[in-house]
């Protein structure tokens, strides 16, 4: 018994998925999201070359014993060890310089660390009375620098813009710079280092307080002047 055969359909081209065209509003919402995750994967790139270059700088960062971080300048670390040509160093430094302050120790890569600095001070009692020495010859030092200040005029300068119309209508816009001597700028200078002066050395530059034990001298000096008094009323 033979076996029919089923006849198939004869097979339909597939036809060809045309995208759907998109408006102009949707265009550009996809590509602003592109541009978007863009700067994103920049972001995250910048990010993770920030950690990496962190991580470098922390492997050359010395600490002290107590876990404080030192400053660094460059591969460099700052010194922590005592040692005494830059003790005498700095000493000198306060000595010659009347401008010479303990933030410079931060700014310079070849001077410890003011907490460093400290501790030399502390461990250390020579460099310490070596560093009071110094810190002595610095007053005198300012004092000489407050006469000099006072001798020598402080030049500045005055800029007054003028804007606006005149009467006709026509735009001002002047400019006059005129020079002249800072004097209160320099006072302001000179009582200041008059005030670093006394706290630093009062027995020196400071204001001396008058002790007066007992009332005799005054009680006298109070009958000399009664006794002037009547003589001038007799006359």
């Amino acid at each position: 018994m033979a076996t029919a055969k089923k006849r198939q359909a004869p097979q339909q081209p597939v036809a060809a998925v045309v995208p759907k065209k998109l408006s102009d509003r949707k265009l550009r919402s996809i590509a602003n999201k592109a541009q978007h995750a863009a700067k994103r994967v920049i972001r995250l790139q910048v990010a993770k070359e920030e950690c990496a270059k962190a991580r470098e700088a922390k492997k050359h960062i010395r600490r002290t014993p107590t876990g404080h971080a030192l400053v660094v300048h460059g591969d460099k670390p700052k010194p922590i060890e005592y040692d005494p040509a830059i003790g005498r160093r700095i000493c000198l430094m306060f000595a010659t310089d009347p401008n010479m302050s303990l933030l410079e120790l931060n700014n310079n890569p070849e001077l410890p660390t003011v907490w460093a600095f400290y501790e030399w001070l502390i461990d250390h009692p020579d460099f310490s009375k070596l560093y009071s020495r110094a810190r002595e010859l610095n007053c005198d030092l300012k004092a000489a620098d407050i006469e000099r200040m006072s001798t020598e005029p402080l030049i500045g300068t005055i800029v007054t813009e003028r804007t606006g119309t005149d009467f006709k209508g026509n735009p001002i816009d002047q400019k006059e710079v005129r020079t002249h001597d800072n004097v209160d700028r320099a006072r302001l200078a000179i009582d200041i280092r008059k005030w670093i002066l006394s706290k630093e050395r009062p027995r020196k530059y400071g204001v001396q307080p008058i002790e007066v034990d007992d009332n005799t001298g005054l009680q006298d000096l109070l009958a000399q002047f009664r006794a002037r008094s009547a003589e001038i009323e007799g006359q």
